[in-house]
């Protein structure tokens, strides 16, 4: 074998390998089996092709299809409108409109996914991994925002959101959530940027019974966000203890990565349901995690 074919087999090997089995956490280790491997890993080109491969971020164009809050505020008649001086066909939520790719993920418009680094490729990797099995979760379990621990009148979809951040504090503030990286309809936030809750440790969580008491309410927990549906606690033995096994490795792996984390909510008395943001760092250079809403009266 020449020198100049098996060094082609070399960077066809790994190459293989992680197109076709591997997250990105384990790429990143892949880069410590060799020199060769790390150079290859390393580069701007390899991360390009490895997003595309493992993840779908064509733009979704079908309004039908957005998921969550996207689809209630391009739809008025599914949302409340309280605004000053605006009826409710000319009132909007947020201009320009956020974007979802089709992969589920909601980003700000215009976000270009090919115009980062490769560090910041990496990172958008990893943030991608965690939001993607995230949604599953939420899918497999049926989780809602109000269906426990809240005030919440209603329940809410949960969509996964992603942003870019690089600035001194490690996750935005509500201000530039709400105005610089999204651009919300000023009316919404501009007195309500005190109304936020700051998590510097792990939240808890419970699964042992479904809980909507007041006193549950006012302490917080994930649950007020990823609540359950109370359907579980009236199924078998069998099927509740395969489902609460899955359920606490879920709530186990989300209670580590949310953490630091901040709840911001927008919107009480201008818009119903109220807007709501419960975000985390996921990696080096990006924030996000849950979009969703409050149904308040």
């Amino acid at each position: 074998m020449s020198e100049e074919s098996a060094m082609s087999l070399r960077f066809d090997v790994p190459y293989k390998i992680i197109f076709n089995w591997l997250q990105t956490r384990d790429v990143l280790r892949c880069m410590q089996v060799c020199k060769s491997w790390k150079a290859q890993l390393s580069d701007l080109h390899f991360w390009k092709e490895f997003i595309k491969e493992s993840f779908d971020l064509t733009v979704e164009s079908d309004i039908e299809k957005l998921e969550g809050s996207l689809y209630k505020w391009s739809h008025p008649d599914v949302w409340a409108c309280y605004f000053r001086n605006v009826d409710q066909e000319d009132a909007y939520v947020i201009r320009p409109f956020p974007s979802m790719w089709k992969c589920g993920v909601v980003v700000p418009d215009g976000l270009d996914p090919m115009a980062f680094d490769t560090k910041r490729l990496q990172g958008l990797c990893r943030s991608l991994d965690i939001l993607i099995h995230m949604k599953e979760g939420i899918k497999e379990f049926g989780l809602e925002c109000g269906k426990e621990c809240s005030g919440n009148e209603g329940s809410n979809t949960l969509s996964v959101v992603l942003m870019p951040w690089e600035g001194d504090e490690i996750i935005p503030d509500k201000l530039t959530v709400f105005s610089k990286i999204f651009q919300f309809y000023q009316e919404i936030w501009e007195d309500q940027l005190d109304q936020n809750e700051r998590f510097d440790n792990k939240l808890p969580f419970h699964l042992v019974d479904h809980v909507r008491e007041e006193n549950k309410r006012k302490s917080p927990c994930l649950n007020k966000v990823f609540g359950r549906p109370s359907s579980y606690y009236w199924s078998n033995c069998t099927e509740h203890e395969f489902i609460y096994k899955r359920e606490l490795a879920f709530f186990t792996w989300l209670q580590n990565i949310m953490v630091p984390s901040r709840r911001y909510i927008a919107g009480s008395g201008k818009m119903n349901p109220v807007t709501e943001f419960f975000i985390t760092k996921l990696a080096p250079g990006w924030v996000g995690g849950i979009l969703t809403g409050e149904t308040w009266t």
